[in-house]
């Protein structure tokens, strides 16, 4: 039997270009690098490398995360860039939540042109994975408490009506 994990979230960035020094091609550029790369699935001709690497995306055995980075607004517009996460992780267990999926996610959130507070940054943020037979992780973006110019996730874990809580 296969362990799946399901994932999906949105991610706002405010990036606006003057501020950030950025054209769109390099902010999506930049993006997909602190995201790992291009996403890769089972259908692939030549698949990621499945790897606990942590400059990789999270990949199961049949493929990655999937993302689409979207530019919202023209260059002036405050939040500039949107970001949809999906995917089904087969063989990427809970274990594997906490070792490969949330120091991604820090990654996800810590962007260059993120630390000028109230001008560039995380505007908003959720993201859940569901562990079949496991919990469900639900995730969102906050204000550090000690670094006002620097955003990170509150984890919530829900466990499911079958296990203890």
């Amino acid at each position: 039997m296969s362990q799946w994990t399901h994932v999906a979230g949105v991610i706002r960035y405010d990036a606006v270009q003057m501020l950030t020094g950025m054209q769109d091609r390099e902010l999506v550029t930049e993006l997909a690098q602190r995201f790992g790369g291009e996403p890769w699935d089972y259908n692939t001709k030549t698949p990621h490398p499945r790897s606990p690497a942590e400059d990789r995306i999270p990949a199961g055995s049949e493929g990655s995360i999937q993302y689409r980075i979207e530019l919202t607004g023209d260059a002036s517009h405050l939040s500039r860039v949107t970001v949809v996460f999906w995917g089904d992780l087969r063989d990427f267990e809970d274990a594997d939540v906490a070792t490969r999926l949330k120091p991604w996610l820090g990654r996800v959130i810590d962007v260059p042109f993120a630390h000028k507070p109230g001008i560039c940054g995380v505007r908003q943020g959720v993201f859940q994975a569901v562990v079949e037979y496991g919990p469900v992780y639900i995730w969102r973006v906050i204000e550090s408490p000690d670094n006002e110019d620097k955003s990170r996730w509150q984890e919530t874990k829900v466990p499911r009506d079958d296990e203890d809580a």
